[in-house]
């Protein structure tokens, strides 16, 4: 299957190393992924034998690797901004009338990567119980240790924010020098830890005692037996009645003894649906729908731009590495490869890619989002004015791309200064609504048009306070 990437004693670790991560991670590992394994295993063959390691419990360095080869550490303040809209609208509330006077509401993050989204619940949970006077508290687990050391430590750059409003900015962050405090307040309140949530022997799944579940683009990596086992950890982890929250293009279909969807559209939840105290449901086969497939599709390009809108993007860039070989004068290709690398926080890759991405560029169109894509890698790095004039040079390029006016306008706004923020958002206010929807897709970094809109609200900056 690997051809000849590996040797044949190669093959056979990696066929191990496959077998482990099924086994002891329950990922699954798709063909387009086993390459990428081989890799990381070649360029540690000379060490000591990592597979033999890790099915001892060692090579923990390794072992952080393959989890963030293999899933998706992406992640950013109220991503997925409708859930949270419903959320802070509806399902709230609703959790917060039914509960009991005294009681606790707690929630679970799985997945909760490097603890954007559960300092997200916190903000939403603070701002519902607080006028309610209910205590609320917070679990929050993921695989990788190390997105976890940067969810425990709590501090966040600017391009973090970037879906935040200033009110919230204010109200619940710390400002330093070079990023962004979650306020001790909110902290103190979240809990994080290192589970499986295929792992059947793990206290947290049998207590039962969750009123709200969220599980967002986690359970569509796992593999069969482990998914058949989770879905059983979150049923088993919510109370009777309590609510699943999945990723924006999931769908669970094949489990309606356990949870009956809620809400219409693109605000689809779950409610778990057996009694507190009926017998365990036997395992039925279980469906993750992402979405529509992509495989019937017969032109490579549009199963990229597919697979990006499905959020599968290791996948996609995958894709489009393979098809960039084939034909290296394709610049948007490498434009898809740049801004993928980007999502994926693969910095440096991003930035020599566009460095030849730039000297390539023939045409307006893909030259202004070559510059803006260096206009991101320098903003995630820091390095604002480095930013700020790539973002200009992509708008001298073309007067109608709307994205760099909008990261002008939002970084003028971090920087106090009124004038062109509102100069910059208007504009880029009248510019999106016209804006190539491919485009969109490329560059808006997994915003739709309604969260990059609603960036434009004018919000006139004030002083932090002392």
């Amino acid at each position: 299957m690997m051809g000849n990437l590996v040797a044949n004693k190669g093959e056979t670790r990696l066929q191990r190393l496959q077998n482990w991560v099924v086994g002891s991670l329950g990922l699954r590992v798709d063909e387009w992924q086993m390459p990428l394994l081989a890799r990381l295993l070649d360029q540690r063959a000379q060490v000591f034998d990592d597979v033999d390691a890790l099915e001892q419990g060692r090579a923990c360095e390794l072992r952080e690797q393959i989890i963030n080869t293999l899933t998706l550490g992406e992640s950013y303040f109220f991503r997925h901004a409708r859930q949270f809209e419903l959320l802070r609208h509806k399902v709230l509330p609703e959790l917060i009338l039914t509960a009991a006077p005294t009681g606790t509401l707690r929630v679970l993050s799985v997945g909760c990567a490097s603890g954007e989204e559960a300092y997200s619940l916190a903000i939403l949970l603070e701002e519902a119980c607080g006028s309610a006077r209910m205590d609320w508290w917070i679990e929050a687990v993921d695989l990788c240790e190390q997105r976890l050391e940067r969810a425990r430590a709590a501090r966040y750059g600017d391009w973090s924010l970037r879906s935040t409003a200033g009110t919230l900015r204010r109200q619940w962050f710390n400002r330093q020098e070079s990023h962004y405090e979650v306020v001790p307040g909110l902290r103190e309140r979240v809990r994080f830890s290192a589970r499986n949530l295929g792992d059947p022997a793990i206290d947290l799944w049998r207590e039962g005692g969750f009123d709200l579940v969220l599980c967002r683009n986690v359970l569509g990596r796992m593999e069969p037996a482990a998914l058949e086992r989770g879905l059983g950890h979150l049923a088993a982890a919510l109370k009777p009645g309590g609510l699943l929250f999945l990723g924006g293009d999931e769908a669970l279909r094949g489990r309606a003894d356990l949870f009956a969807p809620r809400g219409e559209g693109s605000n689809v939840y779950y409610q778990r649906t057996n009694d507190a105290g009926a017998p365990a449901p036997r395992p039925q086969a279980a469906r993750l729908t992402p979405g529509p497939s992509p495989l019937w599709l017969r032109n490579g390009r549009d199963t990229v731009f597919e697979l990006w809108r499905q959020e599968r993007l290791g996948q996609a860039l995958h894709l489009a590495d393979s098809l960039t070989m084939r034909d290296r004068s394709d610049t948007e290709l490498m434009l898809c490869q740049t801004m993928l690398l980007l999502r994926l926080q693969r910095v440096p890759e991003a930035q020599r890619l566009g460095v030849r991405l730039l000297a390539q560029t023939t045409t307006p169109g893909i030259g202004a989002a070559a510059h803006y894509a260096k206009a991101l890698g320098h903003e995630l790095r820091a390095e604002l004015q480095d930013a700020e004039q790539s973002y200009r040079q992509a708008a001298r390029l073309d007067a109608g791309f709307a994205l760099p006016h909008l990261r002008l306008g939002l970084l003028a706004r971090q920087q106090r200064d009124a004038v062109t923020a509102e100069q910059e958002l208007a504009l880029a206010a009248e510019l999106l609504p016209q804006e190539d929807e491919r485009r969109l897709l490329i560059c808006g970094h997994g915003l739709d048009l309604d969260e990059l809109l609603a960036q434009c609200q004018t919000e006139q900056p004030v002083a932090e306070p002392a």
